[in-house]
């Protein structure tokens, strides 16, 4: 078990953090775990329903911001099941 003590403090410990990329990595890691700790928060305090909802909204703005920044172009199909999808939504308020 001391090989795993020295492998960890040898890798993590010393080499901790070097360059833009290893700042880059950090830091995303930190925004990860307090945006995962506040959704968890945001599912006891609100609810399942109200966390499923707010997934569901994701993929909505995802297409907004698709159209406009990206340029993308969806078919009328696509835009029909979003509508269903939304108005699923509204079927299921908590």
């Amino acid at each position: 078990m001391d090989w795993f003590w020295h492998w960890l403090r040898a890798s993590l410990l010393i080499r901790v953090v070097r360059g833009g990329a290893d700042y880059a990595f950090v830091t995303s890691s930190f925004v990860h775990a307090v945006v995962y700790t506040s959704f968890i928060w945001l599912v006891w305090r609100a609810g399942q329903v109200f966390a499923t909802q707010v997934a569901y909204l994701v993929t909505l703005l995802g297409m907004i911001w698709a159209v406009v920044l990206l340029g993308e172009t969806y078919t009328l199909f696509i835009w029909l099941a979003l509508v269903s999808m939304l108005f699923g939504i509204f079927l299921v308020q908590p």
